[in-house]
């Protein structure tokens, strides 16, 4: 802790800070109360770290905020980003820059690219998300089958709410358009995925907004 306060950083409670590994940090970082930081931790220029929250081998990027109570195991983040409050990124969660991760999400092996936003009471695993995506409350990325776990795969900017993700799909559309249409448009068509045809991909009709 003595080294960090010589680094520079504010810590809100040396009393409260719990250091188990490696931490390597910028300029301008805050750490609040009861933060646990254990393995190798990277923190950027600017970055803060939300009281009560556990990080266990994660890069925080520059200029992010980590919010209270969330949970941080083998990740990466972006610069500009903010994450939580109870936001939980496990292993493979890998964030570009100014990703929105809100309240109760929980993302695992997945990629989001700069910009998207995954706000609300969402699970997101196993999957690869474009940029300027916003992925709506209540989201879940439903890829395992039972056997095996597939991709859900969303373009850049095609998505501006989610319903749910089917097992195993890639939902594509086109700008501004909502996946729930994807979605609903794979039932009302017939065309929902078998578990046991991976990789079918499910097309909608392109929409002007």
């Amino acid at each position: 802790v003595n080294a960090l306060l010589e680094a520079g950083v504010t810590v809100i409670d040396p009393a409260r800070l719990d250091i188990r590994g490696n931490v390597t940090v910028g300029q301008d970082v805050l750490l609040d109360v009861g933060v646990v930081l254990e393995g190798e931790i990277s923190l950027g220029d600017g970055a803060q770290i939300g009281a009560y929250s556990v990080l266990k081998n994660a890069a925080i990027g520059a200029e992010t905020v980590v919010k209270s109570h969330s949970v941080f195991e083998d990740c990466t983040v972006g610069n500009g980003c903010t994450i939580g409050p109870f936001a939980r990124l496990r292993p493979g969660a890998q964030l570009a820059n100014e990703v929105h991760i809100g309240n109760f999400v929980e993302v695992k092996k997945t990629t989001i690219a700069d910009g998207s936003k995954v706000n609300h009471l969402a699970y997101i695993g196993d999957s690869t998300i474009g940029s300027g995506v916003n992925v709506g409350a209540g989201v879940i990325t439903c890829n395992y089958d039972g056997a095996n776990k597939h991709q859900t795969v969303i373009g850049d900017e095609s998505v501006k709410t989610i319903e749910f993700g089917g097992p195993p799909d890639e939902c594509r559309a086109g700008p501004r358009q909502s996946a729930t249409n994807v979605r609903r448009t794979a039932l009302r068509e017939n065309r929902s995925v078998d578990p046991g045809e991976p990789g079918r991909r499910v097309m909608a009709p392109q929409q002007h907004l």
